[in-house]
């Protein structure tokens, strides 16, 4: 059975000091013809320059179904440094995505890379790298 894909991106791309972008997960199932059981994946937002966390008002989506949680198994929170899908489920050949809001406090360029998405059963999938730009007020 072949592990599940996983793909992610950042929208918008480029936001002002303090703003948020919503950092949405796509995660797919090869496999034609099998559903998948017990997909995971923990996603460790970068903290230098500054710090990427979970931006307030809490605004999460799933269609993985599953549990999201911060990236060290607690229940999910404005100001988290992570995210972490446990227990999700793909049907066979189809597909969920997983979005939550993100702010940064310094400006720069932030590479995230996830872990590598698994599933019950199947080999250590593949990870996924999106970059947020982040630019301070012009003076």
């Amino acid at each position: 059975m072949l592990p599940p894909d996983i793909t992610k991106a950042f929208g918008p791309a480029t936001i002002g000091l303090n703003d948020t972008s919503v950092l949405t997960f796509t995660l797919t199932n090869p496999n034609p013809f099998a559903a998948l059981a017990g997909v995971n994946v923990t996603d460790v937002f970068p903290t230098l320059p500054g710090a990427m966390k979970v931006a307030a008002p809490l605004s999460t989506s799933n269609t993985c179904s599953g549990t999201l949680q911060d990236s060290d198994g607690a229940a999910l929170a404005t100001g988290d440094s992570g995210i972490r899908l446990i227990n999700g489920a793909l049907p066979a050949g189809g597909s969920c995505t997983l979005s939550v809001r993100v702010s940064v406090n310094a400006a720069g360029s932030y590479l995230n890379t996830s872990g590598a998405v698994g599933a019950t059963g199947t080999p250590a999938g593949n990870t996924a790298s999106a970059s947020l730009g982040v630019v301070a007020p012009a003076n």
